[in-house]
């Protein structure tokens, strides 16, 4: 049995069992009082969500026509931009065993999909899943103190469908017009590590994780199989009861071993024979909170990032983010955000050594605005309303698109 079909079994087996879990702790709220829940080894959270949305351009279509420099006469593409209406499906489910005073067992379960109601629109159906399991050890000594490590196994599929943008049908190549549609699909298993600490107007959180990536491996492309390992040291602190300030250093890095890279020669020859790809990521945030009134607050973060590689650079950027937030408690059961956020990627080695095409240095940029209000019905129903809208601008006409996203879900909490 393969690794795709092991992680397919642990994942239906986990959602099952966190299915059935959830119903009876549902069936137990009506026969048990908070004490006895409080008591109990047992802990489970679960949630299901589901609605309708509105997807303007989920191919990320281009909104200009271009020039595409690659064939052998470049030719004039008119992009045929497509929408509709799509189902989106969450499932969340934490587990906890209390085994002894300062040690729990611990698992969970993520479900995140988009499914198109459209036929047209199958090309853009997508999910990502993910199940985990390990232990948290506690070491707290004073009351409201968090100190603890948690440390956990995981395993995941993801199924994002790769289509040309241009119209979103599937990407033929080679030969034998070999179906590309798989390319970024992948199965991963990896781990996970966790130290969180929380006391008084401090808090403190490193997280490690590694993940090993196995991709679909369609014909006429090179392997994007590859080695997840990221480190992240993040630390906050409360300066007043209105304002709290943080910052965090993530590096990260994806290690392509099957992969070849380019190398060049003494006289300028380039030849495709270094074994191994390699991206470095580094990346720096400062972000802040401030309560402007019981009902009100805001945040603002600006987030810098580096990606460097072994592959004569071609894949380079630097990344700016900046993210304007805003949380309003319209009442008790009413809340309403609004999201600002607007980056820039510069690639400064872009086609630098592709002689043969002649492409402005590429550049990139957008928007985003994210609109949501959530209402909680009761305690285990709520309802959320979300619209949002991107911008993306690039030297390379194929990558300038517009996106609009209106959605509404139902979430049953159990």
């Amino acid at each position: 049995m393969n690794t795709s079909k092991i992680i397919n079994i642990l994942l239906m087996c986990m959602l099952a069992t966190s299915a059935s879990y959830a119903a009876e702790v549902s069936t137990a709220k009506s026969t048990k009082d908070k004490k006895s829940k409080t008591d109990s080894k047992h802990s489970l959270e679960a949630s299901v969500e589901s609605g309708l949305g509105y997807d303007s351009n989920p191919y990320l279509t281009p909104n200009v026509s271009y020039i595409d420099p690659t064939p052998t006469v470049p030719v004039l593409v008119e992009p045929n931009k497509k929408s509709g209406f799509f189902v989106p499906v969450k499932l969340n489910a934490d587990y906890e065993y209390r085994l002894k005073k300062d040690i729990r067992l611990i698992a969970d379960v993520k479900f995140d999909g988009k499914y198109f109601t459209d036929a047209d629109l199958k090309n853009a159906d997508q999910y990502k899943a993910e199940a985990a399991a390990g232990v948290r050890f506690r070491f707290n000594k004073y009351k409201k103190e968090t100190n603890e490590v948690e440390v956990k196994a995981l395993a995941g599929k993801v199924d994002k469908v790769y289509v040309d943008h241009d119209d979103g049908t599937l990407k033929l190549t080679g030969a034998n017009l070999n179906d590309q549609s798989n390319r970024y699909k992948y199965t991963q298993v990896g781990a996970e590590v966790k130290y969180k600490y929380e006391f008084k107007k401090s808090d403190f959180l490193v997280h490690t994780r590694y993940e090993n990536r196995d991709y679909e491996e369609p014909a006429t492309w090179s392997s994007l199989d590859h080695k997840y390992t990221k480190i992240k040291v993040q630390g906050g602190y409360q300066f007043t009861k209105s304002l709290h300030l943080g910052a965090y250093y993530e590096y990260a890095i994806r290690d392509y071993v099957e992969r070849k890279s380019y190398e060049i020669d003494p006289d300028g020859t380039i030849h495709l024979r270094k074994p191994g790809v390699k991206f470095t990521y580094n990346s720096i945030k400062a972000y802040g909170d401030y309560k402007v009134s019981k009902a009100y607050k805001m945040g603002l973060d600006y987030l810098i990032m580096s990606r460097a590689d072994d592959n004569q650079g071609y894949s380079d950027y630097l990344y700016h983010s900046i993210t304007f937030s805003n949380n309003y408690k319209v009442s008790k059961a009413l809340h309403a955000y609004l999201d600002l956020n607007y980056y820039m990627y510069d690639y400064k080695n872009a086609y630098a050594y592709d002689t043969d095409i002649t492409l402005p240095k590429k550049e990139a940029d957008g928007y985003e605005i994210l609109l949501k209000t959530k209402y909680r019905i009761s305690p285990e129903l709520s309802t959320k309303i979300e619209l949002s809208y991107k911008d993306a601008s690039s030297a390379d006409k194929r990558y300038n698109y517009d996106e609009t996203i209106a959605m509404a879900t139902i979430k049953y909490m159990f």
